[in-house]
């Protein structure tokens, strides 16, 4: 268990994410939607999503970002990844095949 941190941001606390942090989500899958995989524009179209919605007490810890197209951050929004995945109507997102292969 890791010590205390009075000064950690608690979960569910949301932050405006700095260019380093985006850099190292975008870094994941370079650039393509973790959902659809679609290859993003950093300056056009590229989101950063929280797998946990902050809204359901997640982190803004990088593992819980990943890269996001607008369409499926928007659709998502505070869904949980079973609840995307439900109404998606998918059985895998794009980065689970991805680790299939």
């Amino acid at each position: 268990m890791e010590p205390f941190d009075p000064f950690a941001d608690p979960p569910g606390t949301r932050y405006r994410l700095t260019p380093e942090i985006k850099s190292l989500v975008w870094e994941k899958t370079g650039g393509r939607c973790w959902y659809c995989g679609v290859q993003t524009n950093p300056f056009r179209d590229f989101q950063v999503d929280h797998v946990i919605p902050v809204s359901a007490f997640g982190t803004n810890d990088v593992e819980n970002l990943v890269p996001s197209c607008r369409k499926c951050n928007h659709v998502k929004a505070n869904l949980s990844l079973e609840e995307f995945r439900e109404w998606q109507s998918v059985e895998l997102f794009w980065f689970e095949q991805q680790a299939d292969e």
